[in-house]
């Protein structure tokens, strides 16, 4: 997931549940990485 930017540069802050769905898909994300070195 890309955070979008506006037409001026500012950076678009994504409500609190946007975020909180982004943090989890990143914590996934991570957890597949590390599984593979276990």
């Amino acid at each position: 997931m890309i955070i979008p930017f506006s037409s001026s540069g500012q950076q678009v802050i994504p409500n609190s549940a946007d975020l909180q769905a982004y943090l989890e898909t990143i914590e996934g994300e991570i957890d597949k990485l590390f599984a593979i070195f276990r």
